[in-house]
């Protein structure tokens, strides 16, 4: 039970170990080795909240926890074990009780995990577009993901949490050029073997026909490698970050090959790496931006930014290609953000018309309902109440000597022209008579009955 229990928490424990998310542009800041030699770099890590658990949830929580997005391997070997059901924690742990490690292929996921995505830092254009590679090897104390072998791309490597022992030699003949595995006793005839210990920060570049191998150290580790496949790749993203600049946003850079370029490589990339510019490995002379050797002055030749063309943006400097944007947006060309296209512009036009017409169609109706309504609805109202509640005036009888009997109205104050009034006769009825148009309060008109 007790060891049941510590098991549990161990595997917590490396769950919440920290991850050291590298500077932007930690790719192009190992690709330089001095003299030929891959060398350890110390890089500023920045400060992030990361942990060991979130670079293991893209694939166990999404459902890629399996070939050939995430393995397992112990020793070298494919170690198999199946992961379904099975969460974060419980992954984890098996890789400590197992002393097993994970490789996790960025590149196999359909698209890359937002938390990569600083990780990768400008690297990330290139395994997004499925031109490079990017995997994340994370092993228990002592694992060892892969034996002693060659690939057959440039790799970078920055140590992401713990810490790595690596071994690199020097390859030779046809079996350097391959991607190959080396054994005990191969490995004691190769020359130029280093030792090194990758702390979390530091970054390496491991060029192409090095033997190398590396087994975590002291703990649970993680490290994440950009493999990058031609010499051409190589140099597009070492113009685009040299020390003349980044292009800035709005472009990209680019590499133009010369003659001397296509020469070099044809016969560096070969089996046989005989001609007169292999410096080490393969054509190192014409893959850092340092034109010093034989083979052509022009071999490193940056042909500066490029604009981005219309419908593709760039948003920040340094990037080796435009972003395509999105569906219904566009760009001019030279552009750092996309803009609503003509057609979205029209329907959006269209939609704000209709938007309009049926607002004041709203407001009108409002307006008739709350002002024009009701003045209608007071006029009438009081019309009908002078209908209804003629104003009485007192009479004054005239005598015309004749049958008729002729009373004379004084119009009273508050009565306007037209309006009914009450009328009492001498004989004791009441009429309504209408004040005539040209009367007003105080005027005096007669009425025969």
């Amino acid at each position: 039970m007790w060891l049941l229990l510590l098991a549990v928490a161990k595997g917590k424990e490396v769950v919440d170990q920290l991850v050291a998310i590298p500077p932007r542009d930690w790719v192009s800041s190992i690709m330089s080795p001095s003299e030929g030699q891959p060398t350890v770099v110390p890089l500023d890590a920045e400060a992030g909240s990361l942990v060991v658990g979130d670079l293991f949830a893209p694939f166990v929580d999404e459902g890629f926890a399996s070939p050939p997005y995430m393995v397992l391997r112990a020793n070298g070997e494919e170690y198999s074990s199946s992961l379904e059901g099975l969460e974060v924690d419980d992954v984890v742990e098996l890789l400590v009780d197992e002393a097993v490690s994970a490789v996790l292929r960025i590149e196999k996921l359909p698209s890359v995990p937002r938390i990569y995505r600083n990780v990768l830092g400008e690297a990330l254009g290139m395994v997004e577009k499925g031109e490079w590679t990017a995997h994340v090897y994370i092993g228990a104390d002592g694992s060892s993901a892969l034996s002693n072998h060659t690939d057959v791309t440039d790799v970078a490597v920055y140590q992401l949490s713990g810490a790595k022992d690596w071994l690199r030699c020097d390859g030779d003949g046809d079996k350097a050029s391959k991607c190959a595995q080396y054994d005990k006793a191969e490995m004691e005839n190769l020359g130029g073997c280093a030792a090194h210990k990758l702390e979390t920060g530091a970054g390496m570049f491991v060029p192409r026909r090095t033997v190398h191998g590396a087994r975590s150290a002291g703990g649970v580790s993680a490290h994440v490698t950009v493999g990058i496949p031609d010499d051409d790749a190589r140099r597009r993203l070492l113009c685009s970050t040299s020390s003349s600049g980044s292009c800035p946003a709005g472009t990209y850079g680019y590499y133009t090959a010369s003659s001397c370029d296509t020469s070099c490589d044809s016969c560096c990339d070969s089996t046989g790496c005989d001609c007169s510019c292999d410096y080490y490995g393969c054509d190192s002379c014409c893959d850092i931006v340092q034109c010093d050797c034989s083979c052509d002055s022009s071999c490193d030749y940056c042909g500066g930014c490029t604009s981005c063309s219309a419908g593709t943006y760039a948003p920040v400097s340094g990037l080796s290609y435009c972003y395509t944007c999105p569906s219904g947006r566009t760009s001019s060309t030279g552009a750092i953000s996309c803009y609503d296209s003509d057609d979205k512009k029209k329907k959006k036009k269209g939609d704000d018309s209709s938007v309009v017409i049926i607002a004041v169609a709203v407001a009108l109706f409002v307006f008739l309902c709350c002002c024009i309504v009701p003045l209608i609805v007071w006029c009438c109202c009081v019309r009908n109440k002078d209908r209804k509640n003629p104003q009485r005036v007192e009479l004054a009888t005239v005598e015309t000597g004749k049958n008729d009997t002729v009373v004379e109205v004084t119009v009273p104050e508050g009565v306007a022209p037209g309006q009914q009034i009450y009328v009492d006769t001498p004989d004791g009825e009441r009429v309504e008579v209408r004040v005539p148009d040209n009367m007003g309060p105080g005027s005096t008109f007669q009425v025969t009955f």
